[in-house]
């Protein structure tokens, strides 16, 4: 055995060259071209008029759809032919590289042994044979790829494949048919549509001004690509990305016939080209519309890495906007003010132009968090130059709309955030200009800043967060819990949170005000970071458990002591310090505060109800923890009461950093958490019982994604609540002792019954609905809570023992007792868990005069620091 095995090629290439050729002289025939040659691999025009000779140009034009059908059917043809005598080629050079090879390895092999040396000739042929058997499996491939391309018809796909490969003229089914469908984008094509919308921009040239519509439906195709690209995680081809950076580099040249005749051109920056357009006599103000429209999100698409664009690729004037001016340009002394004005001028002629983009679009990680970082980082040094201070605030609105386009890309936040790319490919983010980014600065820029439409253009940087944890993904959660723990510990930690909570800001009644009083959306914004993330809230470390914030995958212990979480969750660890700080800057809004308290009261509905029923109404299964139950209730109120004190240390603390009176500030704590407990009985799904506590949450969380902050939860529940009880005694609303804690558990015992049907409200007391409903506190109540005891045991009992027929508004049959026969004992041991870690207001007005003088000390330690590095 010497010899190549293979399979002879029977297709006769000549054969097929002949055919094609058939095609081609059919072609020219039905054009009107008779005896010319190379009418579909050289169109001989850019329009089906052109394509068309003029002795059968009448006729053609008239019964165009014919017509173009017979010339697309040849063209489809021989394009298909020359694909296939292509592919034989390969064939017959693969196994003339195979033979050559085969016969190298061959030459001069001996090893002096025959047997020996026969058998390392089999090896060889053996091994080169099984390659020219794959080059063959590869052509029969290719061939039945093309019989079945031939069977599909002419289809925009083939068509585009066959002209990009040459086997066809660029573009001529498109000039034929007019349908931008079967356009193949390229670097030429590129080139050849910016100069025409120079001409028709600049010129008025008529020819070129007839192409527009034309030259405007390409970019909407390639947009509507992209678009879908973004959405599927897929690339644009090769030819589009080099297609669109084409379009932007003919753009900046300046239109000159003359010197572009010559070789020559003169470079301009893009923002000049946009003057032109914006200024142009030829073109209509819609025209001009749709132009801005597809080249703006044309340049969003090239620059997103993502589908096959970067960065780089834009203008270079266009990045220099975005990047802002350099450190050496602006000192607050010896500004440059020509650049800085340029670069004023940019950022408002780069806002209008990116922000006419389809909203759908967003352009690159790179362009997004470049941007984002730019503007937080100047907002950050606003005062440190007079002129780039007033700059930033004249351009305020074209910043907000740059920094909305930019935060629509999810992972352009997390680079800013985290200072890193996304897996798999991971990259350390760092500025062009300033290097390495700061997020504290760049919170305290965008968050600080007193913006007219109260934060809501720079919300994106945080929503994007909330929705990737509810989404499902594993991948999306694990990125946005990382993202949340550097936001939340970030704003958290000294001296950013003393930033943020004093802001010096002249805000209406409000002294040195918190950022969220007067950026009510983004209040709104972090209070549903708070919502989705209640669950990592309500972790707590357990004992000899490291005190420190971190984040991460959920170990055994944490599982045991946290039921709530499954196994393979990632979470948030966060000190009570940390928790209380960062809530303390959202109940400064106090149109947010009852929203959080809200939330927060039916999460420890969603507690309880958990403590009660295990696994017959949650995903996890008791019968994976060890333990008596009443432990287990004991230990799920321990987390309950501690999250709910962690939330009232915040509200006390923030309350007292205002100076208020102790009457004052419980009159003020007290509407907070009346409000806010309103709030959790409004977001309940009517009808839906079953979805009480865990609906709740959404619903709250939902409503503050809507926007405005006073949304319809917070208007309704200001409605409902009775002006005498904005007197009572805070005292009555915070459990005192543990006889108050258990009364307030078996309250939560009983709302969770209620909201999930297995009672219904007109089975209770008499005297313990208020307002015709039950009430979320016994704050409620007010001196008569006591009393209301023996009402609640009854029923709690009645359940118990089965005693009390179903809730007729439950339309599912429902066990008339689905908590056990340790219901009674459950609450009560839930109740103790709760007062183990629930403070008394005394004792939190207590620790916010501790930790008031805590933070007074750490600043004036931070300053001293300061003095000393100046000295």
């Amino acid at each position: 055995m010497s010899q190549l095995s293979y399979n002879e090629c029977e297709i006769d290439t000549g054969v097929l060259g002949q055919r094609r050729d058939a095609f081609d002289e059919i072609h020219a025939k039905i054009s009107g071209r008779s005896g010319e040659f190379n009418t579909i691999a050289e169109p001989v025009g850019f329009h089906f008029d052109n394509l068309i000779g003029e002795s059968l140009r009448g006729v053609a034009v008239e019964n165009r759809e014919s017509w173009s059908s017979a010339m697309v059917a040849c063209q489809h043809a021989y394009g298909l032919i020359g694909k296939a005598i292509e592919d034989v080629k390969w064939y017959e050079d693969e196994i003339e590289a195979i033979k050559s090879r085969l016969q190298s390895a061959l030459s001069g092999l001996s090893t002096g042994d025959e047997e020996d040396d026969q058998s390392l000739r089999d090896a060889f042929v053996s091994q080169y044979s099984q390659e020219a058997t794959e080059a063959w499996e590869e052509l029969e491939r290719r061939c039945e790829a093309t019989e079945e391309r031939l069977r599909g018809g002419p289809t925009p796909e083939t068509i585009r494949e066959l002209s990009e490969a040459g086997h066809i003229g660029a573009n001529i089914t498109y000039y034929t048919t007019g349908d931008v469908e079967y356009f193949s984008y390229d670097e030429t094509a590129g080139i050849t549509l910016a100069n025409n919308i120079k001409d028709a921009v600049e010129n008025g040239y008529g020819a070129a001004l007839e192409a527009l519509d034309g030259n405007i439906e390409l970019l909407n195709l390639l947009i509507a690509r992209g678009v879908q690209a973004q959405r599927n995680g897929e690339s644009l081809s090769e030819g589009e990305i080099d297609f669109l950076e084409a379009v932007f580099d003919e753009l900046g040249i300046e239109e000159n016939r003359a010197q572009q005749m010559h070789g020559g051109s003169t470079p301009r920056d893009f923002t000049d080209f946009l003057a032109a357009l914006n200024g142009s006599e030829y073109i209509s103000d819609e025209t001009r519309s749709l132009l801005e429209e597809n080249l703006s999100g044309s340049m969003l698409l090239l620059s997103d890495e993502n589908v096959g664009g970067g960065y780089d690729r834009l203008p270079e004037d266009v990045r220099d906007i975005i990047e802002g001016p350099l450190e050496t340009e602006y000192d607050g002394t010896g500004d440059d003010f020509n650049v800085i004005g340029e670069w004023g001028r940019g950022i408002n002629a780069l806002a209008d132009f990116l922000g006419s983009a389809d909203s759908d679009l967003h352009g690159g990680t790179e362009f997004s968090a470049t941007t984002t970082a730019t503007f937080g980082l100047l907002l950050d040094s606003h005062d440190d130059s007079m002129t780039v201070g007033t700059l930033l605030d004249e351009s305020e609105s074209a910043i907000g709309r740059l920094l909305e386009i930019a935060m629509r890309n999810e992972e352009g936040n997390y680079a800013v955030i985290v200072g890193e790319t996304t897996y798999p490919n991971i990259e350390v983010f760092e500025h062009p200009v300033h290097g390495t980014v700061d997020l504290e600065s760049v919170l305290r820029g965008l968050y600080t800043y007193r913006w007219e439409d109260g934060g809501e253009a720079v919300t994106g940087l945080t929503d994007w967060i909330s929705d990737y944890e509810m989404s499902g993904d594993p991948s999306q959660d694990r990125m946005a819990t990382r993202a949340a723990f550097e936001v939340i510990t970030t704003m958290a930690g000294e001296p950013l949170r003393t930033d943020l909570a004093n802001t010096g800001q002249d805000v209406e009644d409000s002294v040195d005000p918190a950022f969220t009083e007067y950026n009510n959306y983004l209040a709104s914004s972090l209070a549903r970071l708070y919502t989705v993330n209640i669950d990592d809230f309500s972790i707590f470390p357990g004992p000899g458990a490291s005190e420190e914030d971190r984040w991460g995958l959920m170990s055994r212990a944490d599982l045991e002591r946290n039921p709530l979480h499954e196994n393979g969750d990632v979470a948030l660890f966060l000190t009570d310090d940390t928790k209380r700080d960062f809530l303390q800057l959202l109940l400064a809004n106090e149109v947010i505060a009852p929203q959080i308290i809200g939330a927060t009261s039916a999460y420890e509905t969603e507690i309880m109800g958990f403590a009660l029923t295990g696994a017959d109404e949650w995903d996890s299964d008791w019968s994976e923890y060890e333990g008596p139950i009443a432990e287990d209730a004991a230990e799920l109120g321990r987390r309950s009461g501690r999250l709910s004190d962690v939330m009232n240390e915040a509200l006390v603390q923030e309350l007292y950093d205002r100076n208020l009176d102790e009457d004052e500030a419980q009159r003020q704590l007290v509407q907070t958490l009346m409000t806010g407990y309103e709030i959790a009985k409004i977001a309940i799904p009517e009808g839906m019982p079953g979805n009480g506590g865990p609906g709740a949450i959404a619903n709250i969380a939902m409503e503050l994604g809507k926007g405005p902050v006073m949304n319809e939860f917070a208007q309704y529940a200001e409605e409902r609540i009775q002006d005498d009880y904005a007197g009572g005694e805070a005292r009555s609303w915070l459990p005192e002792d543990r006889a108050e804690n258990i009364r307030m558990a078996r309250l939560q015992a009983l709302n969770f019954a209620v909201e999930h049907g297995y009672i219904s409200e007109s089975q209770l007391h008499e005297e313990l609905p208020v307002n015709g409903e039950l009430p979320r506190n016994p704050g409620a109540w007010g001196e008569a809570s006591e009393s209301m005891d023996s009402h609640m045991i009854r029923l709690l009992s009645g359940i118990e023992e089965g005693a009390l027929p179903n809730s007729q508004d439950v339309e599912q049959a429902r066990e008339i007792n689905p908590f056990g026969e340790d219901l009674l004992a459950t609450v009560d041991a839930y109740a103790e868990g709760y007062a183990d870690t629930h403070g008394d207001i005394s004792e939190l007005f207590r620790r916010a005069e501790e930790v008031a003088s805590d933070r007074a000390d750490e600043a004036a330690g931070r300053e001293n620091e300061t003095d000393d590095s100046e000295d």
